[in-house]
């Protein structure tokens, strides 16, 4: 019985999937940065941003439009993102990159970094 409370105590520390807290939150971020991007959020992208707060309202809708335009030509060019899958990370003290395989409507992928630093307790596209 003692043997297996403690197994259980040293399991309760550890990630069934290997990876760190800190991997974790830096690949929640990336995701949810993608997750906006395909879904078409793109203010929601920029009000989440490093400092956005202390952007121009002229500032922020100019990135809002980059970042449409970008989607709009991946959508001409092929075909959107149709999925995507996390294959890695690298985090040095408060940046991080998440490395993403992306697969578009036309039957290609790509692998993309997506820059990441961490503001207080949260990791924001840098």
């Amino acid at each position: 019985m003692l043997i297996a409370m403690l197994a259980s105590g040293i399991m309760a520390g550890c990630h069934r999937d290997g990876l760190s807290d800190e991997q974790r939150a830096v690949r929640a971020a990336a995701t949810s940065v993608i997750e906006r991007f395909i879904g078409g959020d793109f203010d929601g992208i920029v009000a989440d941003m490093p400092y956005a707060e202390s952007f121009s309202a002229d500032y922020r809708r100019q990135l809002s439009e980059l970042l449409a335009e970008h989607r709009s030509r991946e959508l001409s060019r092929c075909g959107g993102v149709t999925g995507y899958v996390v294959r890695g990370d690298t985090i040095c003290g408060n940046e991080a990159h998440v490395f993403v395989q992306v697969h578009f409507g036309d039957s290609t992928s790509e692998e993309i970094s997506i820059p990441l630093t961490r503001v207080g307790d949260e990791w924001k596209l840098r």
